[in-house]
């Protein structure tokens, strides 16, 4: 099925007002956490050509992702839409884009309750309604999520994602409260035991949570490092296939996967990226799929900065290593205090207590046998992702290979965004080309 050209598909016009009303935004938010300078500083994004540039780029991804992943659920609406010249001069359409616009990080039910209770005169000659109002509101969820999620605008989601999560733990608790009070029969003593326990956690969720930005969603633990790039390029099948793999059983019943390669082609910066995806988006993913702790440990020994390649501290070398991280991230410091004839038992116990992800990054470098029985021995329901440059027989393996042109003709235009230069395309082929299309990351 051919692509959508959203240049084209959508309204200069309404392109115009989405990219207005996002600086609009952006610049409010921004105004109230760091003061009015900063904001109106911000409204000088609409001149920024490399800005335009990430805005269109995104509006393509949204587009290329709409039809990929709708097309397997519903391969009549997706063409039916693709095909629909007026899709985005309908005024529905256009309505409820903004206000998902202006509400980032909302889930997809309260979407649907808030924009419409149907899209009536979107493909109206279509009997069954609610096929397309789920089709149009992935459309839209497709877009908002692209853009918000531009390095520019992550911030801002951050916060705003945050302060929706807050929302939503204050509601529960009231819910959780008006529900014990309905239990006439419970007896008056552990109702009160009972209402007091839900205030208490309702306040460690709300203190988790915190008052300043963060790409974590709510009572998340984990240790991850930030990402040395702006934008992760690229790898959405891998991404899609490691996810997939991660999944709970009976869905997924391997408990390890592993992503080779040869080195430089980017193993840890997709074992990283499928890492922070869980974080930011843990309120949108079933409970069941959740990961309530996601433990980062590396087995690098140097990096490579602008400086050139240097050591790098804190490197894992050995099984111990992996406990440390576990017990400072799971804030179970015992686990380094007790007897080492103890220690296995008491990692297992501390992992059984929660869904958790462990990444083992570059585990070619680590000479401790007793890491590999670990990793095959893991207990449910944890689950790891290891980079390597060789194959594991226990694991599902995540090949790696060069990155494809089209990804790759995105990186550089990000980079030369941020060195403010500009390459033709042909330049920009013979780059690739250059530097080797097989090793591209």
């Amino acid at each position: 099925m051919p692509g959508l050209n959203p240049l084209s598909f959508i309204p200069t016009d309404f392109q115009q007002q989405m990219f207005n009303q996002l600086i609009d935004f952006l610049s409010e938010q921004a105004g109230k956490v760091l003061g009015d300078e900063v904001g109106t500083r911000l409204k000088g994004l609409r001149s920024d050509a490399a800005f335009i540039r990430q805005f269109e780029a995104g509006l393509k991804r949204a587009a290329d992702r709409f039809v990929k992943e709708y097309e397997a659920e519903d391969e009549d609406l997706t063409v039916a839409i693709a095909d629909d010249p007026t899709f985005f001069k309908n005024e529905e359409i256009q309505a409820a884009l903004l206000w998902m616009l202006e509400h980032p990080g909302t889930d997809l039910d309260r979407q649907r309750e808030a924009v419409a209770q149907s899209f009536a005169t979107v493909l109206p000659a279509r009997k069954k309604r609610a096929r397309v109002d789920q089709a149009v509101l992935y459309f839209l969820k497709c877009l908002t999520e692209e853009l918000w999620h531009l390095p520019e605008l992550q911030p801002i989601y951050s916060l705003q994602f945050q302060r929706m999560t807050a929302e939503a733990t204050r509601h529960q608790v009231e819910l959780q409260k008006a529900q014990l009070h309905a239990q006439l029969e419970l007896n008056s003593g552990l109702r009160e035991v009972l209402l007091q326990l839900t205030d208490a956690i309702g306040e460690r969720k709300l203190l988790a949570a915190g008052d300043t930005p963060a790409l974590s969603g709510p009572q998340v633990f984990h240790n991850l490092p930030q990402p040395d790039h702006g934008r992760f390029v690229g790898r959405e099948d891998e991404v899609k296939q490691i996810i997939r793999i991660l999944r709970p059983y009976p869905h997924s019943q391997y408990p390890l996967v592993t992503i080779d390669g040869i080195g430089g082609i980017g193993k840890s910066a997709l074992a990283l990226e499928v890492a922070h995806r869980y974080l930011r988006n843990y309120a949108q993913i079933p409970p069941e799929e959740r990961f309530d702790a996601v433990i980062w440990t590396s087995a690098k020994q140097n990096v490579l900065t602008a400086e050139g390649i240097v050591p790098r501290q804190q490197a894992l070398r050995t099984l111990d290593d992996i406990y440390t991280a576990i017990a400072i991230t799971l804030q179970r410091e015992g686990i380094t205090r007790v007897r080492p004839e103890e220690q296995a038992e008491t990692v297992r116990n501390a992992l059984t207590r929660q869904r958790t992800l462990l990444i083992v990054d570059n585990l070619e470098t680590v000479d401790d046998k007793a890491v590999m029985e670990f990793l095959r021995e893991l207990p449910a329901p944890t689950k790891a992702i290891v980079t390597t440059r060789h194959r594991l027989d226990v694991a599902y393996p995540v090949r790696l290979t060069g990155m494809p042109w089209a990804d790759a003709q995105l990186l550089i235009a990000d980079e030369c965004a941020k060195k403010n230069v500009s390459l033709s395309e042909d330049n920009q082929r013979r780059l690739y080309e250059r530097t080797g299309a097989s090793h591209w990351r």
